[in-house]
């Protein structure tokens, strides 16, 4: 079976959120008889250099895409713009925070501040790749996000084509403009009910994402595939006195942590001066400095170490839709975590969650201060990690994929 699986950009091992999730599938297709290529069409890389069997050893797939020049088994990055996105993610990940703070205003100028959740692929770069996807000829069109529908005008006649979803983005851009945020590109239910309808199935990452999908779009089949919790646990030795908070630059993310730090925070310091919040991720670059008790990690290769010494973790959220994989992150390492119901959604609640949910902000400061003074409750919860993380096992998503990929063609 040939597989084409369109993106936008290459996730890499250490690589979290929802290109972790992304990655979940070219895994998948080498765990089967399934030749892979990869449609980057994008021109977001981390490297000027790419050797798809170094970066996905399992599947070693073929990569196309319109910046990318092939020289025996590797691949070239070329082109200006994806040159200085490889510059400005370096400097993002390890240039003195001086320049990443110069770098953030600079693109803030250019680029404005709106909450971007995606890239449309216009109909010229679709019509601009029918050559290379015919010479792929695959059976089967895996496009991620909605925004890359485009894609289905140069797709052969005889191809399926299936969505990974990620969002419901209609819901995600309600939800951000409910924050006063302005949306890039802007989706609508009826938008997005008519680029779901050109799918032949459609892949959720949710329960409840999935009910929404199949309210917008009653014809094409729905799949859940949810992310595995990969179980690493470091050793942990919690210290009383820390939590956590994983996130990317997101506008979500900001507007979350903003909210957290402005009206929780002040409470959990009055209340307990010795508090410590560990913020580690690209969401670094965009918080303030000078708050008491915060400490910044940036972006790092290996997150455990952090949270191995976080007693719970907080994922604030206040927009956005799908479920927050930072939630398995914090999960995998046996940390509980104190979550508005937008951070939780999606996740079952099923009696033993390893997760509280406050949504009031005195309500989330009493639970954080609770937390901190009282380990044992946070140790209680932390207990329930192992067993819930049984609930997204790989197996589990795998099978999902095999339904996916025996879905006929519709019509």
């Amino acid at each position: 079976m040939k597989v084409l699986l369109v993106i936008e950009e290459i996730p890499h091992r250490t690589d979290s959120g929802a290109l972790a999730y992304l990655r979940l599938f070219i895994d998948y297709c080498g765990e089967r008889p399934i030749d892979l290529t990869l449609l980057v069409t994008g021109h977001r890389f981390e490297q000027l250099q790419l050797d798809p069997r170094a970066l996905f050893p399992g599947a070693r797939p073929r990569l196309l895409g319109p910046d990318l020049l092939r020289i025996g088994h590797r691949y070239l990055v070329v082109g200006l713009r994806s040159w200085r996105h490889t510059l400005f993610s370096w400097l993002m990940h390890r240039g003195p925070r001086a320049l990443r703070a110069a770098a953030l205003r600079l693109r803030g100028k250019t680029q404005g501040h709106a909450a971007i959740i995606g890239r449309r692929l216009s109909s010229d770069e679709a019509r601009g790749l029918r050559g290379a996807i015919a010479a792929a000829a695959p059976d089967i069109m895996i496009v991620n996000t909605i925004f890359a529908a485009a894609i289905l005008e140069s797709k052969p006649a005889n191809a399926r084509a299936i969505v990974i979803t990620h969002d419901v983005m209609s819901e995600r851009t309600r939800t951000l403009e409910a924050r006063s945020l302005r949306v890039q590109p802007r989706v609508t239910a009826a938008d997005e009910a008519d680029i779901l309808g050109r799918f032949d199935a459609l892949v959720a990452i949710s329960e409840t994402d999935a009910t929404a999908l199949h309210t917008l779009a009653p014809l094409p089949p729905v799949f859940v595939v949810s992310p595995p919790i990969t179980s690493r646990t470091a050793h942990r030795q919690p210290d009383p006195t820390r939590l956590a908070f994983i996130g990317s630059g997101t506008a979500h993310n900001r507007d979350g942590l903003s909210w957290f730090l402005d009206s929780v925070w002040p409470s959990v310091i009055a209340s307990i001066p010795t508090a410590r919040l560990d913020v580690i991720g690209g969401i670094c670059n965009a918080v303030r400095a000078g708050v008491p008790g915060l400490h910044l990690h940036y972006v790092l290769d290996d997150v455990a170490p952090a949270l191995a010494r976080a007693s719970f973790a907080i994922n604030p959220l206040l927009a956005g839709s799908g479920l927050k994989i930072k939630m398995l992150d914090y999960f995998a390492q046996g940390v509980p975590a104190i979550s508005t119901t937008i951070g939780a959604a999606g996740f079952p609640r099923n009696g033993a969650e390893p997760f509280l949910v406050c949504d009031d902000p005195a309500a989330f400061a009493a639970a954080v201060i609770r937390w901190l003074e009282e380990p044992g409750v946070a140790a209680q919860y932390a207990g329930h990690c192992r067993s819930y993380a049984q609930l997204f096992s790989r197996d589990a998503a795998y099978r999902a994929l095999d339904q996916v990929l025996r879905t006929p063609r519709r019509g």
